[in-house]
């Protein structure tokens, strides 16, 4: 039975308590115990050591099983059990080793014999002490008295002369000395109750002996009290009488006190070890002995716990050499006394070399370290250190317990590195698993089909931010926590099915927060096995993916609904996957197309296919330039060929997805058949047609009367001379010439008259726009008044067009019709054609319309009433006009428009409320960029550039990225350019310095001056400034007064290269 000091207990590093073996109830537990299980003491006091043990542990001879701490983590420990004496009652005591983070821990039968040797050798000095203390009390007790009954008697000899007087004296000093001797065994009865202690004394002349009765108790023969001494002997062990009678007749014959310890054999056969002390009883009168008396005491468990003593401190010491850990004891002068093999091992020297020698010499790379620092705390406060600490000089972490002793200090110490960097890569793991915004969970494996579930052991942050649980809040409870009446009960079978055949299972699930609000996860569990294959543990993780679920919910009830509207109108919808370059088809293919969708070739060549050969290139070409540029949107009206063999009229609204990287990844279009709408188009562009004939129709009669006059005055001229007679023959030939002149003119005029009223579907074919120009201006110029001025600025080697020239020219008419009714009080039309590149910039509302390429431009411009937003916002609305009722159907812009984007074009309209309007076409040139306008340019510069290189412009305009390139075109070509980005900036700049060779502004921008006024300001200063404007709006382009001048340049934006190096070579 151990007995274990309470400080030792309290102060031991390892986890150590104690626990009834009946009740099973934890009886105490030491601090590292608390720790180690992560309980209150209150807490841990009331629970049963079955509480601990986990359900997961099988009954074996191996001693690491599985304990749970406060959070229901798995412990993996090793245990040893003792038996120990807990106040009046037999405890257990349980001293516990930590082996989950190892893959074997050290030999725990060392570490608990330790634990035992410790325990018992401090008992057994204790044992010792008490009973020394009693054999010294009782030995004084003993000596007294013994002293007493020498000093009160002396040896009776009875001699025959003696007087009676002298013989009765002799008989009462016997009588005292006897009462001396009673008094004595009185004495040592009262020791013997004490300490296992009896008395004895043994009269010489007799040589009787007499013993206590606690002598006859430990003699096991209670009923004799009075012996002979040979009698007595025969009480201890042969090997032991021949040196007891010796001690004894030394002490009778020469007075020497005795001490031996023998053993003795009772009549029971019982073996004891006994101490036997004696010492002379004298005569008081004479000094002669009369006997022997002294003690006798059992020491049998004394001398059994010095054997044992003696064995712990030898299997103490065989131990601590054995065990892995360090182990060093230290006097208060910081000598080490003791050195286990593993501790000299550690700081590499032998234990005879340190053993006695002052720590901060043997291992000087302590000092100042924290190892130091928590050594004097121990020492100076008498109070155990634990700590973890580096030791550099070997590069190790250790764990370390100080414990102070009444002679210094005991420190066990153990290398950690392997735990220290697994803690620090649990920690780095801990610390990424709580920052994922996945939500991480993670359970015991058991119990599954249990109503309470797995426990959850572990949730990261991410678990308290979208359920609005806290951590400790869901701890020890089952995952099902979460679920609710939504949640789907087939996938939680699915998921409990897996789990039972220990496989990993994927689902998603809806759960619910903590205020009741469903949402639903992408899970994903997998289980942690060990070695032997039993799951441990299952780790989940769990995605939010509500927003995926409602933007699926989302796009199903669209398809639902688009379906539906696709269904009940003439709309097809198709998807092209462009990394697979596959194309699907909606349902209703078959009822507008007459194609069944799921028979239909899914390659993309199946569409190109059905596109009309006159339109395929431009749709394909069109298509392309949308996919690799930035604009998700396009919009294009092809034929499309139908099942029947006929040509279907569609609009293609296509729409881009592109991935992250903004490389398109899919398109989405849906094609609407337009043939009825086609159709009617082209009737309304017939009366169109009629329309703009009745408004040519004055012009014309004009022109045919003058024709008719022409003719008339010359037959009646030719008819006069023939009557008479008077007309010779070359007169007659003139007149005639005349005549038919006349009628050639007039049957042209008839031709245009008719091909721009005959009726015929659109024939795209290569056309010059400069000729349809000039023959529309010619008898157009009829119809409008003489206070009008027509202007044209036709670009030479413009690129040729792939139009329909009807459609074309009767384009042309409209935009010359509306111009002509905005100058109502008279002013100036201009037409003006050009090549373009176009960047990939949208042509402004409302079609937002994307080109790049080659364009050839057509453009419109007057400077009369101009529009306000809100009517260029509806200018191309059918049916929607400003003018007069009677005056205009509101269908010529709407087909100008829709002519223009049949046509893979586009629209660009610059209007400005009193101001002046400039509507622009753009068509597709059919011609490959082969950048002849830069080489142009660059040939320009390099020819031009040693007379222009010190050429200083003063170059304004508003916005950075023009002030950029204008600035770059400029330089290259050898200007010195200062830029400024508004005319108030530019102002102050030349007012500084007016000697600028010339001023390249821009018309419109912010501020409180404009490009006319910059002008104005400029020339207020210097008179001969010169000035080139450019702007967007062609109003501004056009139109002098304000601040320009009839020698100052005006360029319409955008403006290439080439014409803008030429112009200013020109202005200079």
């Amino acid at each position: 039975m151990l007995h274990v000091p309470s400080d030792f207990f309290e102060n031991y590093q390892d986890p150590m308590f104690v626990f009834d073996p009946v009740t099973r109830k934890i009886q105490a537990a030491n601090a590292a115990a608390l720790k180690f299980y992560g309980y209150a003491e209150s807490v841990f006091l009331s629970k049963s050591f079955d509480d601990l043990v986990s359900a997961n542990t099988v009954p074996s001879d191996n001693p690491a099983i599985q304990h749970r701490d406060s959070l229901g983590k798995t412990l993996y420990v090793n245990v040893q059990i003792s038996d120990i004496r807990f106040g009046d009652k037999s405890m257990h005591l349980v001293t516990v080793q930590d082996i989950s983070g190892t893959g074997e821990a050290d030999d725990p039968a060392s570490r608990q014999m330790i634990n035992l040797l410790r325990a018992e050798l401090s008992e057994t000095r204790r044992r010792l002490e008490t009973l020394e203390a009693a054999l010294r009390k009782s030995e004084g007790a003993a000596g007294a008295q013994g002293q007493h009954a020498q000093a009160g008697g002396e040896s009776f000899e009875e001699n025959a002369g003696d007087s009676f007087f002298t013989k009765a004296e002799q008989v009462m000093a016997r009588q005292a000395a006897q009462a001396a001797v009673t008094d004595a065994e009185g004495f040592v009865r009262e020791a013997g109750e004490i300490a296992n202690l009896g008395g004895w004394g043994m009269e010489m002349a007799s040589r009787t002996v007499r013993w206590s009765e606690m002598t006859a108790a430990i003699l096991g023969d209670p009923a004799r009290r009075t012996v002979s001494v040979e009698d007595s002997l025969q009480f201890h062990a042969p090997e032991y009488r021949e040196r007891l009678t010796a001690a004894i007749e030394a002490g009778l014959t020469q007075g020497t006190s005795f001490d031996e310890i023998t053993e003795i054999v009772t009549p029971q056969g019982a073996r004891k070890w006994v101490r036997t002390t004696g010492k002379a009883i004298r005569d008081a009168g004479t000094d002669a002995i009369v006997g022997l008396q002294g003690a006798f005491q059992d020491i049998s468990e004394l001398v059994e716990s010095q054997t044992q003593s003696s064995v712990l401190s030898l299997r103490l010491e065989e131990t601590l050499e054995g065990i892995s850990d360090g182990f060093m004891t230290l006097d208060r002068d910081w000598t080490l006394t003791f050195v286990n093999k593993s501790a000299a091992g550690l700081v590499r020297r032998s234990q005879k070399e340190i053993t006695g020698r002052c720590i901060w010499d043997v291992i000087p790379k302590v000092v100042g370290t924290q190892f130091e620092v928590e050594y004097r705390k121990a020492m100076s406060l008498g109070e155990t250190r634990r700590f973890r600490a580096f030791y550099e000089d070997c590069g190790k972490w250790f764990e370390v317990a100080a414990h102070p002793t009444s002679e210094g200090l005991g420190v066990a110490f153990r290398d950690v590195s392997a735990e220290q960097v697994r803690d620090e890569k649990l920690k780095i793991l801990e610390i990424a698993i709580g920052r994922l915004n996945d939500l991480v969970i993670i359970t015991d494996a058991k119990p599954l089909d249990k109503p309470d579930g797995p426990k959850i052991i572990y949730v990261n942050d991410a678990f308290e931010r979208l359920t609005g649980y806290a951590c400790d809040e869901v701890i020890g409870r089952t995952p099902r926590c979460l679920q609710g009446t939504g949640t789907q009960r087939s996938a939680l079978r699915r998921i409990a099915s897996s789990l039972r055949n220990r496989q990993p299972v994927r689902s998603e699930l809806i759960n619910y927060t903590k205020s009741g609000e469903p949402f639903w996860m992408d899970l994903d569990i997998v289980p942690i096995t060990r070695d032997d294959g039993q799951v441990t543990y299952w780790v989940a993780v769990a995605r939010d993916i509500s927003a995926r679920k409602t933007e699926e919910q989302r796009i199903s009830v669209s398809e639902e609904r688009f379906r539906l509207i696709a269904a009940a109108t003439h709309t097809v919808v198709w998807d092209c996957n462009l990394k697979t370059n596959t194309i699907c088809w909606t349902e209703n293919m078959v009822d507008i197309f007459g194609y069944d969708a799921s028979n239909i070739n899914q390659d993309m060549t199946w569409w190109d296919q059905h596109i009309h050969p006159d339109e395929q290139g431009d749709v394909l070409s069109g298509i392309s330039s949308v996919i690799n540029g930035e604009k998700n949107n396009w919009e294009a009206r092809y034929r499309f060929l139908k099942a029947d063999g006929r040509y279907a009229h569609v609009v293609d609204q296509i729409t881009v997805i592109r991935d992250e990287d903004g490389s398109a990844v899919r398109i989405l279009g849906n094609m609407t058949d337009i043939s009825d709408r086609y159709d009617l188009e082209e009737k309304l562009r017939q009366s169109q047609k009629m329309e703009a004939v009745g408004q040519l129709t004055g012009g014309v009669a004009h022109d045919f009367n003058n024709l008719l006059a022409i003719i008339l005055g010359n037959l009646e001229l030719l008819k006069d001379g023939l009557q008479g007679d008077v007309v010779d023959k070359r007169d007659a030939m003139e007149l005639i010439d005349a005549g038919i002149t006349a009628v050639s003119r007039g049957a042209g005029l008839t031709r245009n008259m008719l091909a721009y009223a005959r009726k015929a579907r659109l024939k795209p074919v290569d056309t010059d726009l400069n000729g349809v120009v000039r023959e529309t201006e010619l008898w157009m110029r009829r119809t409008i008044k003489s206070n009008v001025t027509i202007t044209t600025a036709l670009q030479e080697d413009l690129w040729q067009i792939r139009v329909d020239q009807g459609s074309l020219q009767n384009a042309l008419v409209n935009l010359l019709v509306n111009a002509r009714d905005a100058l109502t009080g008279g002013g100036r039309l201009t037409i003006e054609t050009a090549n373009v590149y176009m960047e990939g910039e949208p042509i402004g509302d409302p079609s937002e319309t994307v080109l790049v390429g080659d364009h050839v431009m057509l453009s419109v411009s007057d400077d009369g009433i101009g529009m306000t937003p809100a009517v260029i916002l509806r200018m191309f609305d059918p049916f929607f006009t400003t003018k007069q009722v009677g005056k205009g159907t509101g269908l010529g812009l709407s087909m100008v428009q829709g002519f223009v984007k049949q046509s893979f074009g586009g629209i660009r309209v610059c209007s400005e409320l009193g101001k002046g309007t400039t509507i622009t076409l753009y068509f597709r040139a059919l011609t490959e960029r082969k950048h002849t306008t830069e080489r142009a340019a660059q040939g320009q510069i390099s020819a031009a550039s040693d007379q222009i290189r010190r050429s200083r412009i003063l170059l304004v305009e508003d916005q950075e990225e023009l002030l950029a390139l204008f600035r770059k075109i400029l330089e290259t070509a050898g200007y010195d350019v200062t830029p400024a980005n508004s005319a108030d900036l530019a102002f102050a700049i030349f007012e500084k310095d007016p000697t600028f060779d010339l001023v390249l502004t821009d018309i419109v921008m912010p501020g409180q001056l404009q490009g006319p006024s910059l002008a104005t300001a400029c020339r207020e200063i210097r008179p001969d400034a010169p000035f080139i404007f450019m702007s967007g709006y062609a109003g501004d382009a056009t139109v002098s007064g304000d601040g320009l001048t009839a020698e100052d340049m005006r360029l319409m934006k955008p403006v290439s290269s080439a014409a803008l190096l030429k112009a200013i070579r020109e202005r200079f």
